[in-house]
C-alpha cells in the first residue's frame, strides 16, 4: 500500500510538472545525449553575447518535481526535505522555507545576467575607446595645423615687417632727396643774384 501511494503522488507530481511545461509552451521530451531517457525540454539553447544562457525552466520543473518527492511519506522524507532546503538555500536568492521557488531567481542566473551585461559594456568600452583614437588623432592634426598657421603668420608678420622697413628707409630717403634739392635751388638762387650784381656793376 505505501509503494502504490508513493506511486500515486509521484504520477501526480510528474503529471503536474508536465502540466507546468504545457503551460509555459514545453513539455516532456528526451535527451539524445543521454541515452534517450526521458528529460525536462527545457528553454532550449540560449546564446547571449557568446554565452550559453541558463536554462531556468529546467530548473524550476525539477525542483517542483523534488519538492512533490518531499510530500511522500517514507523512511527518506525527513532526508529529502533537508535535501531539497539545503539545496535551494545554495541556488536561489531570497530563498527561505516555504517560498515558492518558481518565483525566485537563481544565483547563477543573476551571475549570467552580470556577465552578459559586463560583455555588453566591455563592448561599448571598446567602441569608445576606438572613437577616443579617432578623436585623439584628428586633435593631433588640428594641433599639426595650428602650429602651420602660426608658422605662415610668423613668417608673413616678419614679411610685412620688413616691407615697412622698406618703405620707411624709401621715404626718409626721398627726403633727405627733397632737401638736398631745396638746398641746391636755394644755393642756385643765391649765385644768380650775386651774378646779376657783378654784371651791374
Amino acid at each position: 500500500a505505501g509503494e502504490d501511494g508513493y506511486r500515486s503522488v509521484m504520477f501526480h507530481a510528474a503529471m503536474r510538472c508536465k502540466e507546468l511545461l504545457q503551460n509555459a509552451g514545453l513539455d516532456f521530451g528526451t535527451d539524445s545525449q543521454q541515452g534517450g531517457v526521458a528529460a525536462f525540454s527545457g528553454q532550449g539553447p540560449d546564446v547571449v553575447a557568446g554565452l550559453q544562457a541558463p536554462d531556468v525552466v529546467k530548473l524550476h520543473t525539477s525542483c517542483f518535481l523534488f519538492e512533490e518527492v518531499c510530500k511522500v511519506s517514507s523512511p527518506m522524507q525527513d532526508t529529502l526535505r533537508f535535501l531539497f532546503r539545503e539545496l535551494c538555500y545554495c541556488v536561489f536568492s531570497g530563498f527561505y522555507p516555504g517560498a515558492d521557488v518558481l518565483q525566485l531567481t537563481p544565483f547563477w542566473v543573476l551571475a549570467h545576467q552580470a556577465s552578459v551585461e559586463l560583455s555588453e559594456e566591455r563592448e561599448r568600452a571598446d567602441i569608445m575607446e576606438e572613437g577616443s583614437e579617432v578623436q585623439r588623432q584628428r586633435v593631433s592634426y588640428l594641433e599639426h595645423q595650428l602650429e602651420v598657421v602660426r608658422e605662415d603668420l610668423k613668417r608673413a608678420t616678419l614679411e610685412a615687417r620688413s616691407v615697412c622697413e622698406s618703405r620707411e628707409e624709401l621715404v626718409e630717403e626721398r627726403n633727405r632727396l627733397r632737401s638736398l634739392a631745396a638746398q641746391l635751388q636755394t644755393s642756385l638762387g643765391i649765385n644768380s643774384e650775386e651774378l646779376r650784381e657783378i654784371s651791374t656793376e
